[in-house]
C-alpha cells in the first residue's frame, strides 16, 4: 500500500472491527496513514489535551505553535460567511473540523473546569480519579490518590472525555446558554443524570458491541442516549439543589429509577402508550437489534420518570401510586400530542425555539401539580370524571382548546401556547 485511501475515522473504525474480530492479526501497511497530516493533528490535539509532558528534546507545545508547525483551530475552521454558504449543498462541519472542535472544546472545558470547586467533589474521586490508577495501586494508596497532585486535571480530563464523547461538542454551551447557568453547573447536572441512567455502562456496552452494528446503528444508538440524557440533565438541573450532594442525589434516585423503567409501560394510557410504541419502532428500525431498542425506548421517557420519583419522594415514597396519577391524567389529557409538537419546533428563530422550551416546562409543571392534585384527592369515579366535577370550567376549556388543536396538521407555536396556558389554569386551580 502506497497511497492512503480512506480518512482517519474510517481507518480508526475498520481497525477496531478487525482488532476485535481476529485478536490475532497483525496489521500491515500503516505508516503511509500515520504520517497523513489529518492523523499527525489529531494525535498532537489528543496529546495536548491530555497535557503531555515535552520529550527528550524539550519540545512544549507553545515552541511548537509559535513556530506554526501546526494550524491553529481557528484557522482550520470555516468562518460564519462559509458555514452559510454550505447549507445549500450540505450541512455542517466535515469530519476533519468536527474532530478540530471536539478537540478544543475537551482542552478548554478541561481548563475552566481544574479550577471549580467541583472536581473536589468525593464523589467525583471515586467515579473518575480512582479508577484511572490500576486497583492494586487504589487497593494500597487510596488516600495518597484521592490528595494527588495531579487530580484535578485528571478528573476534569476524565470527566470532560466522558461527557463530549457522548454528548457532543454543544451540549454544555447549550446548557449555558439556554439555561443561563454556569458550566460546572450544567458539568453537575450531566454527572448526577448520567449516574442515574448508567450512561457510561450502556455507552461502554455499546462501544463493545459495535462491530456487530451498523455505522448507522451505531450512530442511532448513540444519538438516542445522548436525546434521554439530555432530557434526563435538565430535569437534574431544576430540581436537584447545589446543597445535595452528587453522591446523595445518586444514591437517592438511581436505584427507584432502575426499578421503575421496568414496570412503568403497563401504567402508560392512550396516546402516552402511542408514543412509547412509535419510539420503540423507530429504534427497532434503526439499531435493528430488539433488545437494545426496547432498553433505549424506555431510556426515551427518563425525564418523565425523574418528575415521578421527585413527586413519589415527597408523598411517602408512593412510587407506584404516583406513577399511575402522573400517567392517568392522559386519559384526560393528551399530553403525548402536546409534547411531541413542543419538540418538533425547529424553527430557524431562536427565539421561537426556546419559547417552544418554555411551553414545554410550564407543561411539565403543571402535568406535575395536577398528579399531585390527585395524590391528595384520590379520584373514585376515575380521573377524567374527577377533574370534570373539581374544575368544570377549567377542564373544558383545555379539552375543548386540545381537541381544536388536534384538528390542525401542523400547530402554530401560537396555537401550542394557547393550549398549554389553559392546562397550567386548570392545574393552578387544582
Amino acid at each position: 500500500m502506497t497511497k492512503p485511501t480512506i480518512s482517519l475515522q474510517e481507518l480508526r473504525a475498520k481497525i477496531g472491527h478487525r482488532a476485535k474480530s481476529a485478536p490475532a492479526h497483525r496489521f500491515w501497511g500503516l505508516h503511509v496513514h500515520l504520517v497523513k497530516l489529518d492523523t499527525l493533528e489529531a494525535a498532537y490535539l489528543d496529546a495536548k489535551r491530555n497535557r503531555g509532558a515535552p520529550g527528550t528534546d524539550g519540545e512544549t507545545f507553545e515552541s511548537i505553535e509559535e513556530r506554526g508547525l501546526v494550524r491553529q483551530g481557528e484557522d482550520s475552521l470555516p468562518t460564519r460567511e462559509e458555514l452559510s454558504a454550505r447549507r445549500s449543498l450540505y450541512p455542517g462541519l466535515t469530519r476533519p473540523e468536527l474532530a478540530v472542535v471536539t478537540a478544543f472544546t475537551k482542552i478548554n472545558l478541561s481548563r475552566r473546569l481544574e479550577s471549580a470547586e467541583l472536581v473536589d467533589d468525593s464523589y467525583l474521586v471515586d467515579r473518575f480519579l480512582k479508577p484511572y490508577f490500576p486497583p492494586s495501586i487504589v487497593e494500597r494508596f487510596a488516600d495518597e490518590i484521592a490528595h494527588h497532585r495531579l487530580r484535578r486535571e485528571i478528573v476534569a480530563t476524565r470527566l470532560v472525555n466522558e461527557l463530549v464523547d457522548v454528548m457532543g461538542s454543544t451540549f454544555i454551551f447549550t446548557m449555558v446558554r439556554d439555561r443561563g447557568v454556569q458550566a460546572q453547573e450544567a458539568l453537575r447536572a450531566w454527572v448526577i443524570a448520567g449516574d442515574i441512567v448508567d450512561l457510561h455502562t450502556r455507552a461502554e456496552n455499546l462501544r463493545a458491541n459495535a462491530y456487530l452494528m451498523t455505522a448507522e446503528a451505531e450512530v442511532g444508538a448513540f444519538l438516542a442516549l445522548a436525546h434521554a440524557t439530555r432530557s434526563a440533565s435538565e430535569w437534574a438541573l431544576r430540581h436537584c439543589k447545589v446543597d445535595l450532594a452528587i453522591g446523595d442525589a445518586v444514591a437517592k434516585f438511581r436505584p427507584l429509577f432502575q426499578n421503575l423503567s421496568l414496570e412503568f409501560e403497563a401504567m402508560l394510557l392512550a396516546t402516552e402508550r402511542d408514543r412509547f410504541e412509535r419510539i420503540y419502532r423507530d429504534l427497532r428500525a434503526t439499531v435493528n437489534e430488539e433488545q437494545l431498542a426496547h432498553g433505549l425506548a424506555r431510556l426515551a421517557f427518563a425525564d418523565h420518570l425523574l418528575s415521578i420519583l421527585g413527586l413519589s419522594l415527597d408523598h411517602d415514597g408512593a412510587v407506584q401510586k404516583t406513577a399511575q396519577a402522573y400517567f392517568g391524567l392522559c386519559e384526560a389529557i393528551d399530553f403525548a400530542t402536546l409534547e411531541t409538537a413542543l419538540s418538533n419546533v425547529s424553527s430557524e428563530d431562536s427565539w421561537e425555539r426556546r419559547a417552544a422550551r418554555e411551553l414545554a416546562e410550564e407543561l411539565s409543571d403543571a402535568r406535575i401539580r395536577l398528579a399531585e392534585h390527585l395524590l391528595n384527592h384520590p379520584a373514585a369515579d376515575g380521573i377524567v370524571e374527577h377533574l370534570r366535577e373539581d374544575r368544570p370550567r377549567e377542564f373544558a376549556d383545555a379539552t375543548r382548546l386540545l381537541a381544536e388543536l388536534k384538528s390542525v396538521p401542523a400547530p402554530s407555536l401560537a396555537a401550542l401556547h394557547v393550549v398549554v396556558r389553559s392546562i397550567s389554569r386548570l392545574a393552578e386551580k387544582a
